[in-house]
């Protein structure tokens, strides 16, 4: 029974904790804490109806692994914390208001898809399509993998390199673990 109550204690703790966490992240995300001015801007015009077809943040979308955290923002770059806009057609608007702001944003038309992105071949040396690990709602999933192309995740330098020597008209883009191996070709 003693061991009972500790645990019950332990998880209300637990449970508390995470509330508090909750509660951190809510307020920061409602301040737009950490995100560039024009991000902001635009988000803020958003909320204020100054901006039709405004879906959010791209990073705000994704449910990310924790271990595949820093693959997907060195993969993403700059478009990690892009703002989804509904349609091409919105992107002239969107621009305009933007201008008046004196800021700078990246801004992705979330139909903007061209097609099915590129696919890298299957490989047991990687983890997998970077796009693939990472959770979004399928209405923005064309954005996402229009953004990663064929980006595969693998476990260290050594498994890409030796990946890119196995296939390497197929495999543009590889990371692992902390560290980016981004290799490009025309």
């Amino acid at each position: 029974k003693r061991q009972i109550l500790d645990h019950k204690n332990q998880l209300m703790g637990e449970q508390a904790r995470l509330a508090a966490r909750l509660e951190v992240v809510q307020q920061a995300e409602n301040s737009l804490a950490g995100f560039a001015g024009g991000a902001k801007f635009l988000l803020d015009a958003a909320k204020n109806n100054r901006l039709k077809g405004a879906k959010g943040l791209l990073s705000a979308a994704m449910e990310v692994p924790a271990e595949y955290e820093t693959a997907v923002a060195a993969a993403l770059g700059d478009a990690f914390d892009l703002v989804l806009i509904e349609s091409r057609n919105d992107v002239d608007q969107t621009l305009t208001l933007l201008e008046s702001s004196n800021d700078r944003a990246v801004v992705f038309p979330v139909d903007n898809n061209p097609g099915k992105a590129s696919v890298s071949k299957k490989n047991a040396l990687a983890i997998g399509r970077l796009a693939d690990l990472v959770k979004i709602d399928d209405s923005i999933r064309p954005a996402l993998e229009s953004l990663l192309g064929g980006a595969l995740l693998v476990k260290d330098r050594d498994t890409a390199r030796s990946l890119r020597q196995q296939d390497p008209d197929s495999v543009r883009e590889l990371l692992g673990g902390d560290n980016e191996y981004n290799e490009s070709h025309a």
